[in-house]
């Protein structure tokens, strides 16, 4: 439970400095917004690593989880990539790598 907890609080403070760049229908840019969406986050991520700790102790190992986390974030830039590429797809403003901390 606790790996699970620091596995969610761990993405607080990265979906706040990105909400700003995920357009306009996304978020927003207000920042009840932006905390709303980290928190949701920091949730869904925080269920994950239950999921993840749950099969890294079934199979003994952590190569299982470690793979299931680097599919889901795979899948998750590629569906990004996709949607921006579609017709009305909106790139965001600045590439996200200048977004972060320096």
């Amino acid at each position: 439970m606790v790996t699970a907890a620091a596995f969610g609080l761990w993405h607080l403070l990265p979906t706040y400095r990105l909400a700003p760049g995920m357009g306009p229908g996304a978020v927003g840019s207000s920042r009840v917004r932006r905390v709303g969406a980290s928190v949701a986050a920091a949730l869904v991520t925080g269920l994950a690593g239950m999921g993840f700790t749950a099969l890294r102790e079934r199979s003994g190992s952590v190569v299982a989880p470690w793979i299931l986390h680097a599919a889901a974030n795979s899948g998750a830039y590629l569906l990004s990539r996709a949607a921006w590429r579609s017709p009305g797809g909106q790139a965001p403003a600045r590439p996200i790598a200048a977004s972060a901390p320096r």
